[in-house]
Formats: C-alpha cells, sequence, structure tokens
C-alpha cells in the first residue's frame, strides 16, 4: 500500500519509507505539519469527499525511515484548533 490512512478513532504511529500519508478529519480544516521536530511546516487544507469524511493528503512519501512528522489541525468552522499534536515515525 503506497498510502497509508490516520484518524483520531484509527491513529497510526509509522508509515513505511515511501508511503504517504492522509489524515482524516470530519470537517473541514487546515491540517499544520511539520517534518523532524517541525522542522519544516507546512500547512494543508482538507478536501470534502462527499462521504462525511474531509482528507488532507501530505506529500512525505519522500521522506526516509528515521523521520518523523508532527501534525495538529485548525478546525475552519468553527475556527478552532485540534488543541495537541500528533506524531508519526517514518520506518
Amino acid at each position: 500500500m503506497t498510502r497509508q490512512f490516520w484518524s483520531e478513532r484509527l491513529p497510526i504511529a509509522g508509515i513505511h519509507a515511501g508511503q504517504s500519508l492522509s489524515v482524516l478529519l470530519p470537517a473541514p480544516a487546515i491540517v499544520h505539519w511539520g517534518v523532524d521536530q517541525w522542522g519544516t511546516i507546512t500547512d494543508t487544507p482538507t478536501r470534502d469527499t462527499g462521504i462525511g469524511v474531509h482528507v488532507a493528503d501530505l506529500p512525505v512519501a519522500t521522506l526516509r525511515a528515521g523521520q518523523c512528522m508532527d501534525f495538529t489541525w485548525r478546525l475552519t468552522d468553527p475556527d478552532r484548533w485540534a488543541g495537541k499534536d500528533f506524531h508519526v515515525d517514518v520506518r
């Protein structure tokens, strides 16, 4: 599988090098994420799948084993942060 999926109901701790990560959220949001202790920060908006899930596809397939991603999100309506950070390792 070239893509892994993360959600609050089914969080994952890691992905394999070469895989992408999709963050599944229940509402429109901006996923605020960084690589290697927030060294490089990017904001990725979610897209509406039309089935009650909003998805942000994080382009992390180029990360190497040993690197990691941290992320949080800001809902756009209402404007509210998740209030915590999440972590995924690349294996």
